[in-house]
């Protein structure tokens, strides 16, 4: 099978140098800096597990973020379990998470036997508030997770002083936010522990994997006991990752990604003959049945892909750079149609330093918008245009009650989001094509 897919990634190469001639503009930003020397040595570490490149890479990230330290796995959501497990969750608790969240962070709370309960979001940031959580605040309320929306730091300092006073462990989702910061204070520095996530959609992309960080010692301890333990990612699967790894190095760029829809049917034509086995982790996106798990979980992170990590790392104060240009680009173009749509409030909050992953805002006719940007960009990768995304079955199955979340729901159909993981060049021309869709619908 894998001698099949190298075979195939040699036809795909000369693909990718024959550009498609309009730009399209995805959620995921291949690594196409990297040369041939880098894929030299990351290849060489693939099916390695060095204990020694995945302890330097956790070290990093964790200066990133300030005084903790992390412990990785192979996805955020694995880190989010070890905290479950860490802090003693089980049958009987209940962990308040938002609803504008996705179903893998749902798994990992069912994974412990716990009940997951959604709060609303604060549409200041689109990301948690205390109102929101205090209304599913119960005597059950073991753990708490604010989460921090597309770089947009939530409104964390009262969050803090309410789990506190209640006793109750506060974990900050920072999957979506790298850097950015609260009166000064990079989030993840709030609460007892935070999680981040590395896979290829996230600020920092190494495919797949995840961080749990903390300044507790005892439950770094903890962590690191189930990291030591968990099982590794099969050489199979390495070796999948690796093949896609080389995949979106080539296509995943404003110039190629359209070229990723002709390989998933190319690739889908050959799962019928030969079942390709997903690299990405997914089966549980799309179930709550633990059985249907066919990967290891919780697993460690694969050591090519902690190195990877080292790359990105070393570009990260340039790419923060990048990314605040384009935050400001955007806000100064779209603000001039503020009678078709609307920013968040935290976009003019200063007491905020904002590292946008995504640059966000609401349209009241959101589906007509998408409509006419779909040959520009990849919309069905906008989040979150309903509570618990990234599943194909029913939110219901997930225990929640529409409803339930009036905010997350009314955001969800009006939301609209662009990458700010692009290059400044590739994000004005973007934005550009933005310009000339608003003013077309202002006359």
């Amino acid at each position: 099978m894998l001698s099949i897919l190298n075979k195939l990634l040699l036809k795909l190469t000369t693909m990718a140098l024959l550009p498609i001639n309009n730009y399209f503009y995805g959620f995921i930003a291949g690594h196409d800096y990297i040369g041939n020397l880098g894929l030299i040595r990351l290849r060489r570490i693939v099916g390695i597990n060095s204990s020694k490149i995945n302890r330097k890479f956790e070290q990093k990230f964790a200066k990133l973020i300030g005084p903790g330290d992390a412990v990785s796995f192979a996805s955020g959501r694995m880190a989010f379990y070890a905290l479950l497990k860490s802090f003693g969750i089980g049958p009987g608790d209940e962990v308040i998470l938002p609803g504008f969240t996705c179903s893998v962070m749902v798994n990992a709370i069912l994974r412990t036997g716990a009940k997951p309960v959604y709060s609303d979001i604060d549409t200041a940031t689109y990301g948690s508030y205390l109102e929101g959580i205090e209304k599913v605040f119960s005597a059950n309320t073991k753990v708490i997770v604010a989460q921090h929306s597309f770089g947009i730091p939530c409104d964390i300092c009262p969050i803090v002083e309410f789990a506190n006073r209640n006793g109750v462990f506060l974990i900050e989702d920072c999957a979506l936010t790298v850097s950015s910061e609260k009166n000064g204070i990079r989030v993840g520095n709030f609460g007892n522990a935070a999680i981040f996530s590395t896979d290829h959609s996230k600020p920092i992309n190494t495919l797949i994997g995840g961080l749990a960080y903390t300044s507790n010692s005892d439950l770094y301890k903890k962590l690191r006991a189930q990291e030591l333990v968990a099982d590794e990612i099969s050489l199979n699967m390495q070796r999948l990752l690796w093949f896609r790894f080389r995949i979106e190095r080539l296509f995943y760029n404003p110039r190629t990604y359209k070229w990723i829809n002709y390989l998933n049917l190319i690739l889908k034509l050959i799962s019928l003959i030969y079942p390709i086995r997903d690299s990405y982790l997914k089966d549980n996106t799309n179930s709550i049945s633990i059985k249907n798990i066919s990967y290891e979980y919780p697993a460690r992170m694969p050591s090519f892909l902690a190195y990877l990590g080292l790359i990105e790392i070393n570009r990260w104060a340039k790419q923060v750079n990048v990314r605040s240009n384009n935050f400001e680009m955007a806000r100064k173009v779209l603000e001039k149609f503020s009678d078709s749509i609307s920013f968040p409030d935290a976009y003019f909050d200063s007491t905020l330093k904002i590292i946008p992953l995504r640059f966000v805002w609401l349209d009241s006719d959101a589906t007509l918008f998408k409509n006419k940007i779909r040959d520009i960009v990849d919309t069905p990768w906008i989040w979150f245009i309903s509570p618990i995304v990234g599943s194909d079955i029913s939110i219901d199955e997930f225990q929640y009650n529409r409803g339930s979340c009036p905010n997350s729901e009314s955001v969800g159909k009006q939301i609209i989001n662009i990458p700010c993981n692009i290059s400044q060049i590739d994000f004005t021309n973007l934005l550009t094509m933005l310009e000339k869709i608003y003013t077309i619908n202002d006359k």
